[in-house]
This record gives structure tokens, C-alpha cells and sequence, in this order.
């Protein structure tokens, strides 16, 4: 599973520019564990999808409304 998750992980911390924690999430994989790994990864891929999308005109629409019932 280890291996699996971050292949998909290097692909979206390439697409949202989060390189730099996907290195971390790799030696937190194979240094404590996909169950430490995982969470954190995703973690750091919301906050940087949200900030992307926060700042793009063309933000797609399931985006828009989760932002409009939070507020």
C-alpha cells in the first residue's frame, strides 16, 4: 500500500506544487507507517487545493458551494 500511495501522491503534489511535503510524506511511509503517512498527506493536499482554488477565477463548481455552505 505504501508504494501504491505515493505514486498517486507524487502525481498531486506535482499538480498542486506540494513537492516538498510529498518528501516527507515518503519518509513518513516507510519510516512510521501508511496509517501516519496517509492522513498527513491528505491534510497538506486540502489546504493547498483550497488555496488554489480560493485564488482561481474558474473555480470549479463543487468548490464554490462547499466554500458557500461553510461560510
Amino acid at each position: 500500500m505504501g508504494t501504491a500511495f505515493q505514486v498517486w501522491a507524487f502525481a498531486e503534489a506535482r499538480r498542486l506544487g506540494i513537492l516538498r511535503w510529498w518528501v516527507a510524506s515518503v519518509l513518513m511511509t516507510f519510516g512510521v507507517g501508511a496509517c501516519t503517512a496517509v492522513p498527513f498527506f491528505l491534510l497538506v493536499r486540502d489546504t493547498a487545493a483550497t488555496r488554489t482554488a480560493s485564488t482561481s477565477p474558474d473555480t470549479p463548481y463543487r468548490d464554490r458551494v462547499v466554500r458557500t455552505i461553510a461560510t
